[in-house]
């Protein structure tokens, strides 16, 4: 439809109100960053950026796209870590390894009641910007 409706959960015409922010390490790392919400009714995406990862000299830039809905990506944006910093792997060096074995320890994790409650919260707190959106956490209750 012509005016910007919407048409399922897509838009007729993309969103690209870009969301952009830069940042740089004391030793000259620095980054930009840039969202853009396309052609979805809403930004499903969630990104993390951390200059001192786990309070080491490891930087890390991540995007969680948000298939599972913005309330997957964004509980994945703020529990990585716990799952990554603990890993020898992650202390030696070896961030490959530790990130495979983080990821198959947080895909678990987002099976818990606990994860669940707090998604189902996030849900609630963010709710869709559109009502015909389905709501992506009936699947999880």
């Amino acid at each position: 439809r012509a005016g910007g409706g919407t048409m399922g959960l897509y838009l007729s015409q993309p969103d690209k109100t870009k969301e952009c922010s830069t940042g740089e390490r004391e030793d000259g790392l620095a980054y930009g960053a840039a969202a853009l919400q396309g052609w979805r009714t809403g930004m499903e995406d969630a990104t993390l950026v951390d200059l001192a990862y786990g309070g080491s000299g490891t930087a890390v830039f991540a995007v969680f796209d948000g298939h599972g809905g913005p309330e997957v990506s964004a509980y994945c944006a703020a529990h990585l870590h716990k799952h990554v910093v603990p890993l020898s792997e992650f202390r030696e060096g070896h961030l490959g390894d530790a990130l495979s074995k983080a990821f198959v320890a947080l895909d678990a994790e987002l099976l818990t009641e606990e994860a669940r409650s707090e998604m189902r919260q996030y849900a609630k707190d963010h709710p869709p910007s559109k009502p015909h959106i389905g709501d992506k956490m009936q699947r999880m209750r």
